[in-house]
């Protein structure tokens, strides 16, 4: 439905403009009088004049936006006054300062609804990808945007959804009184009776229209906030087109899986296994070291089968895991060019495994399990940390508590963090997450509602922020049948939920930047099927899948992101292609800013 005060297509069964706020009713005899008014202007003060009437003020500068003329004010309109005749030389209307870009025009104009000193697309391709990314509407969606205190705001039109000023009168219209009328007892009022801008419930009362409630919350502009989404600007590009990298399984198996990366994306570590879509066969797991030269490298074994890579170093000469033993058990390793697979050693128990590694390769972090004669349930498990000097040395756990895993450690390996726990395996309940310096020992960060339990995943290079998980005490078994959470902490910030891309699970391993400022990993859609993301403060979460939509090939999807370099440059992960084949991926997005 087109708008005839300013032109703006807007979506079938829409009242009022999504642009200027104008109503979409019929015309009313008060507005074909205004027209009348202004025809009559246009004769007897000339064009030029008149225009410099309606829509520039005499002031220096940038001038203010006109006020819309539908049925509810602007916040934006100023005091009007009527124009005398004057035997002097009509003056030139104040020059337009114009604008083709929505950031800068919103820069200038502080707040208000696009006008005629924007002349860029009214649905700008950059606002939509945006929308796009943090999985608020699909691709040729309807959308409208507007300024709020210097900054661009969207607002997605869904099931004809209010982008517009809200009718916040609370005196009731006649449409209104003439249902009650004839339905003189009625709970509520049908929308398309009350108006899909009003901001209120209404129902009829022996025949009379009353407000029951609010449908939304209104800022001082007479918009609904939580309708309304900020799009930051799009970072600058290198100009280095961003190149995918499908890393296919070795040793004749079906699938693989990335989880590490070097810092300068030259090194990729992982595991091919038997695996299409979901069904993935453990049993079957063989650790790689991936270059663009050398393609995949089998690290061999310690006289078993299983094997598994978790992380490499800053250089790429480092790898570490775990390998098979038997019986339900497995141990870490360390593997260099020079050496191989190492053993790391264990507790006494053969249940351990490294899961990180500094980044010139000298501090591994990881779990190991020890028995406990006498005391239940006769075992107990601890974060470890382990150099070749010292071997491995368990970090305890927090008071109050049974058990602790070290899942990452600072690029010059003096922090680590990890989460601890009072229920036993499988359950892992009761859980914290933790942060650890030898200065400090082991620093509890606690949990945030209404979120039960925390862990701790990786902490950034410069040891400033750490990503984790937020959930509920649910079996670790069955996750897939619970809500949960990507947490961000920071000293400043504390523990911050980063949300989803619309579904109820988000999920980080090691992907997080040297400064802490991009997190990367798998959220759901609400329709559950998992995307890799990227997150970063100013942008939320966004798909990576529309951000970088070009280099991926038709038929795949990025499902997660396991690791990232420290300038954010290059991902890993996994990608799930046509038929459920499971690919190991290395995405070169040409510049940590994008």
């Amino acid at each position: 439905m087109r708008c005839a005060q300013c032109g703006w297509e807007n979506p079938p069964g829409a009242r009022f403009c999504g642009r200027c706020g104008a109503a979409l009713a019929p015309r009313t005899k008060g507005s074909g009088i205004g027209v009348l008014i202004g025809l009559v202007g246009l004769l007897t003060l000339g064009v030029g004049a008149l225009l410099g009437a309606l829509f520039f003020r005499a002031a220096p500068g940038f001038p203010p936006a006109p006020a819309p003329s539908g049925a509810l004010p602007s916040p934006q309109a100023g005091p009007t006054s009527s124009p005398t005749a004057s035997p002097s030389p009509t003056p030139s209307p104040t020059p337009m300062n114009v604008f083709t870009d929505p950031w800068a025009y919103c820069a200038a104009l502080a707040s208000g609804i696009p006008d005629a000193r924007y002349e860029g697309p009214s649905d700008p391709e950059p606002v939509a990808r945006a929308l796009i990314a943090k999985g608020v509407m699909a691709p040729g969606e309807p959308f409208t945007w507007r300024c709020k205190n210097g900054r661009v705001y969207a607002c997605y039109f869904g099931a004809t959804l209010p982008c517009w000023q809200l009718d916040t009168r609370r005196e009731p219209h006649s449409e209104l009184i003439n249902y009650c009328r004839e339905n003189p007892w009625t709970d509520f009022i049908p929308l398309a009776v009350t108006g899909h801008g009003t901001m209120y419930t209404w129902a009829c009362r022996n025949g009379q229209p009353v407000i029951t409630g609010e449908l939304w919350e209104v800022d001082e502009e007479g918009y609904a906030p939580e309708l309304w989404y900020e799009i930051p600007p799009p970072l600058p590009s290198s100009g280095i087109a961003p190149r995918l990298t499908l890393i296919e399984p070795h040793f004749g198996r079906s699938g693989s899986v990335a989880e590490g990366v070097s810092d300068d994306g030259q090194v990729v570590v992982g595991y091919s296994l038997n695996a299409r879509g979901g069904d993935r066969d453990d049993r079957t797991m063989r650790a790689f070291r991936w270059t663009p030269a050398g393609g995949t490298q089998d690290l061999g074994t310690l006289g078993r089968e299983r094997t598994w890579a978790h992380a490499v170093s800053g250089d790429g000469r480092v790898v570490v895991g775990g390998y098979y033993v038997g019986d339900y058990a497995w141990r870490p390793f360390r593997w260099t060019p020079e050496r191989g697979m190492e053993d790391l050693g264990t507790l006494g128990v053969n249940w351990a495994d490294a899961l990180d590694v500094s980044a010139d390769g000298s501090v591994i972090a990881g779990y190991a399990y020890v028995t406990t004669p006498g005391q239940a349930p006769g075992w107990a498990v601890f974060a470890i940390r382990w150099t070749e000097a010292s071997g491995i040395t368990p970090l305890g756990s927090l008071p109050g508590y049974r058990f602790s895993h070290a899942f990452g450690v600072s690029a010059d390996g003096t922090i680590l963090v990890g989460e601890t726990n009072r229920g036993p395996a499988p359950e892992w309940n009761e859980s914290e997450a933790w942060v650890w310096s030898r200065a400090s020992g082991m620093r509890g960060l606690g949990r945030k509602a209404p979120w039960g339990s925390s862990a701790a995943r990786e902490v950034s290079d410069d040891g400033t922020t750490v990503i984790g998980l937020l959930f509920n005490d649910a079996d670790y078994q069955s996750w897939a049948d619970f809500p949960y959470r990507a947490f961000r902490w920071r000293a400043d910030t504390g523990l911050q939920d980063l949300g989803t891309l619309g579904g109820e699970r988000t999920e980080v391993w090691h992907a997080v930047t040297r400064d802490g400022s991009m997190v990367f990993g798998r959220s759901q859609l609400s329709t559950s099927e998992w995307r890799a993301f990227r997150w970063t403060p100013e942008r939320g979460m966004e798909d990576l899948n529309i951000l970088y939509r070009e280099a991926i090939p038709s038929g795949w999807t990025l499902r997660a992101v396991m690791d990232c370099s420290p300038d954010g440059r290059y991902l890993v992960g996994w990608a799930e292609g046509p038929g459920g084949l499971l690919r190991a991926f290395l995405l070169d997005t040409g510049s940590a800013l994008r």
